[in-house]
C-alpha cells in the first residue's frame, strides 16, 4: 500500500469561535433593546448570564489545552462586555465615614408591611437597625399602606410624610417640603411620588421615589424554584408565562421611565432617584435611568448587591441614582426578615 498522506480533518474551531463571538456580542445588546420595539429583548437578558458562564468555561478549557489564540480571543470578547459585567458586581474599597452634613437616604419596598407587622417576624428589630448611626434624613417607601403608616408612626417620628391617597409610594422626611406631586403610572400599585426638600437655606433637592411596573412573576418563579423545570410538564407553560409577563411589564416600564425623565428635565434642582425599578442592571430600563447619573452601588457598593430575596437569585432591582454633582459616600444593605426586599441605605454629600 502506498504511503499517501491521509487528508487532515477540517479544523472547525475558527468557525465555532466566529459564531460564538456573534452570540456573545448579541448577549451584550440587552441594555440597547427597547422592549416596546423588540419582543425578543427578554430572551437576550436571559442568555447573557448563560453566555458569560460558558465563556469562563471556554477560557479554562482553551488555557488547559494550551490553545493560545483561542484563549486570547475568548478573553477579548469577555473583556468587550466589561461595561455590562461591571453593573453586576461592585468592588469598591471605599471606607469613607459619612459626615454630619451628609444625607442618609433609605429606599425600601416594604411588601405592604406583611413581614414587619406579623407576629412571627423580626419587625421590632427593624427600626433600631434603620436608625443605626442616625435616623434617615429621607426615607423612600414602596408598597406603602395606611396600616403600615400607622405601624411606623408609632415607632419612628417624621415631621413630613408625602404620599397620595391609595397610591403605594411615600416619602418620609424631617426636611421642609417646598413642593410635591405624583407621576401616575396607570395603576395604584406602581407610581412615582416626588418632593422638593429644603435641605438648608441655600439648597433644595428634588427627590423621586419610583416603583416601576411589577413583573408579577413571584408565585410562578417560586413554583419553578421548588419543582424544577421539566420541558415536558406544565412547568414549561409556567416558564413561558413568566417570560410573557416580564416582557409585557418591561414594555410598560419604558413608558413610565419616559414620564419620569420628562418630568426630571423640568427640575430646577439637583435630583435623587430611588426605589424599586423591577428590572436588572443589564436592562434597557436601567440604562435609561443610569445614563448621566451615578448608581450608588457601582460607586460605593460591594459584591452582587442583591436586594430582592425571592425565588430568583442575585437580583438587584432596588437602586439609588444621583446626578453627577452629588457624591455617593456609602452604600449599605440592611439584612433581616423585613420584606422580600432588603432596605438600601445610601449616604450622599451635596455640592
Amino acid at each position: 500500500m502506498s504511503g499517501k498522506n491521509k487528508p487532515k480533518a477540517s479544523n472547525k474551531t475558527p468557525w465555532f469561535i466566529l459564531v460564538w463571538t456573534l452570540v456573545t456580542l448579541l448577549s451584550y445588546t440587552g441594555p440597547l433593546l427597547n422592549p416596546q420595539l423588540f419582543g425578543f429583548a427578554i430572551a437576550v437578558l436571559l442568555i447573557y448570564p448563560l453566555v458569560l458562564i460558558a465563556n469562563l468555561f471556554f477560557l479554562i478549557f482553551y488555557s488547559y489545552r494550551a490553545k493560545i489564540k483561542s484563549t486570547v480571543w475568548v478573553l477579548f470578547i469577555v473583556l468587550a462586555g466589561y461595561p455590562i459585567h461591571s453593573k453586576l458586581i461592585a468592588v469598591s474599597t471605599s471606607i469613607a465615614v459619612p459626615e454630619k452634613t451628609d444625607l442618609k437616604v433609605v429606599t425600601f419596598n416594604a411588601n405592604y408591611g406583611l413581614s414587619l407587622m406579623g407576629d412571627d417576624t423580626d419587625g421590632e428589630d427593624f427600626i433600631p437597625l434603620l436608625n443605626e448611626t442616625r435616623k434617615p434624613d429621607i426615607w423612600l417607601l414602596q408598597e406603602h399602606t395606611p396600616e403600615l403608616e400607622k405601624w411606623l408612626t408609632n415607632r419612628i417620628e417624621f415631621e413630613n410624610r408625602v404620599h397620595r391617597e391609595n397610591y403605594r409610594t411615600a416619602i418620609y422626611t424631617d426636611y421642609e417640603v417646598v413642593r410635591s406631586g405624583l407621576i401616575p403610572f396607570g395603576n395604584l400599585e406602581n407610581s412615582c411620588i416626588w418632593a422638593d426638600l429644603k435641605i438648608d437655606d441655600q439648597q433644595i433637592v428634588r427627590v423621586y421615589n419610583i416603583h416601576l411596573q411589577s413583573n408579577r412573576v413571584t408565585d410562578h418563579s417560586r413554583k419553578l424554584a421548588e419543582d424544577g423545570l421539566d420541558w415536558r410538564s406544565p412547568d414549561f407553560q409556567t416558564f413561558l408565562t413568566i417570560l410573557r409577563n416580564y416582557n409585557s411589564a418591561s414594555a410598560k416600564r419604558v413608558g413610565q421611565v419616559d414620564q419620569l425623565l420628562e418630568h426630571l428635565r423640568q427640575s430646577p434642582y439637583p435630583a435623587v432617584i430611588g426605589g424599586d425599578i423591577n428590572d436588572v442592571p443589564i436592562s434597557y430600563i436601567y440604562r435609561r435611568l443610569a445614563r448621566g447619573r451615578t448608581d450608588s452601588f457601582i460607586q460605593s457598593g460591594r459584591g452582587f448587591g442583591t436586594t430582592y430575596m425571592g425565588a430568583i437569585p442575585l437580583l438587584r432591582i432596588d437602586c439609588v441614582f444621583v446626578e453627577k454633582e452629588i457624591k455617593v459616600i456609602r452604600h449599605d444593605l440592611i439584612s433581616g426578615r423585613f420584606s422580600d426586599h432588603k432596605p438600601l441605605v445610601v449616604w450622599l454629600r451635596l455640592p
